[in-house]
């Protein structure tokens, strides 16, 4: 009878040793699940971080080309007027001065200054649509590296 409960308390002994065994397992795979849970969310709040600087940046970037395109638009606009204003003058004057000779050699310089003031014009515009695209460009792709 006596061998008959030590070997009942070696089944329990057995019994609990296993049941130790099992809950110490399953604590070890419960913290493995946890730090692997607590890794991932690290990774993903430095993407975010990562994501956030980079929208920072191109918003930024999207800003100065706005700024670069309306400095072209009022450097464009103030050409247009100067031209405008030119013109107005040279016409005062040729009406003004009944001298033939003086009033073809004005038209002249005019034609020639208009020419000059339309490549400016031109390139200016050139860079405005340029500066637009590049805008435009930024705004459609948020990891757009600014080539300059």
């Amino acid at each position: 009878m006596l061998g008959a409960l030590e070997a009942k308390v070696h089944a329990l002994e057995e019994q609990l040793d296993g049941e130790v065994r099992y809950e110490k397992n399953k604590f070890q795979l419960k913290n493995y699940y946890l730090f692997n849970i607590n890794r991932e969310k690290q990774k993903v709040s430095r993407t975010v971080r990562t994501l956030e600087k980079r929208l920072r940046d191109a918003a930024g970037l999207a800003d100065e080309s706005r700024k670069q395109a309306d400095a072209y638009k009022e450097q464009v606009q103030r050409k247009i007027f100067l031209f405008i204003f030119n013109f107005i003058i040279e016409k005062f004057f040729f009406y003004k001065n009944k001298k033939v000779e003086k009033a073809n050699m004005r038209v002249r310089n005019m034609k020639r200054r208009e020419e000059e003031l339309e490549e400016e014009v031109a390139q200016m515009k050139q860079r405005l649509r340029k500066a637009l695209r590049e805008k435009d460009e930024i705004e459609e792709n948020p990891t757009y590296q600014r080539t300059r």
